[in-house]
């Protein structure tokens, strides 16, 4: 499987379990803040809230409702040389300290 497909696969994987914490109110519901999906990005330049810069590399973003467009990296999920299914994992074992 080539690096592109695994990204594609990676994605899909990561709306499926957007959907499940939307289902499941994991993360909160109407009309508080709370995850509406999960982006796959391939991070580059970003930098935190106070402008320090933040390490390249492969992470998955929650995307908020009440700020979708957020993009400072503060949720961001490092997700760097995993498989789809590890990724999903990774993602799962973070959401659950939070929530």
């Amino acid at each position: 499987m080539t690096r592109t497909e695994e990204k594609i696969i990676g994605q899909q994987a990561l709306d499926l379990l957007a959907q499940i914490i939307d289902l499941t109110n994991a993360s909160g519901k109407e009309p508080h803040n709370r995850i509406i999906g999960l982006k796959l990005i391939d991070r580059k330049g970003c930098v935190n809230m106070f402008g320090q810069p933040l390490p390249d590399g492969d992470y998955v973003r929650p995307i908020w409702s009440d700020n979708p467009e957020r993009n400072d990296g503060y949720y961001d999920i490092n997700v760097g040389c995993d498989s789809p299914w590890g990724a999903v994992c990774d993602v799962m074992r973070e959401l659950q300290h939070k929530f």
